[in-house]
């Protein structure tokens, strides 16, 4: 079969399209992987994006509909109420970052990043965030006025 200029052409645009659809496909896959962005994922899912937990726990709620299962893994934790995630917790063992906080960030640059947070109780500070699918809600906690602990949630319930 002799190779003629159009064919060429067509099977290299073809090669170069093949790589924009795998580059972009790995882009979404990662931007995904923002824990507010995890707030109502399913199983399949998360575990697509983080693997396995090493560890899962239950928790009782305060009514039945309201018990959680939880996985961690490496100071990262995933809240699930009736097979959707509810809430996303990293702690000081969590070695990423997100929105460039991370364990140890001071209070001032967490509002720098975060804005204005809207309460402030009992050595935490809460954020509003926008742009999720649904309301999200930061809870920063602090030990001498650096971050230890952060929960994203979905503060409007199930």
């Amino acid at each position: 079969m002799k190779i003629s200029a159009t064919n060429f052409s067509i099977k290299r645009l073809y090669s170069i399209f093949a790589l924009c659809f795998l580059y972009v496909s790995m882009a979404a896959e990662e931007q995904l992987f923002d824990p507010a962005a995890l707030i109502g994922a399913s199983p399949e899912m998360v575990l697509s994006l983080t693997g396995p937990p090493s560890e899962i726990t239950a928790t009782r709620g305060d009514k039945s509909e309201w018990d959680t299962v939880v996985f961690y893994k490496d100071g990262f934790y995933v809240f699930w109420v009736q097979n959707t995630v509810w809430q996303i917790r990293f702690d000081a063992h969590y070695t990423g970052e997100w929105k460039g906080l991370k364990a140890g960030t001071p209070y001032p640059a967490v509002d720098s990043i975060l804005g204005r947070p809207t309460l402030q109780p009992d050595g935490s500070r809460i954020y509003s965030l926008t742009g999720y699918s649904y309301p999200i809600q930061v809870r920063c906690f602090f030990e001498n006025d650096s971050l230890s602990d952060v929960y994203i949630y979905r503060s409007n319930g199930l």
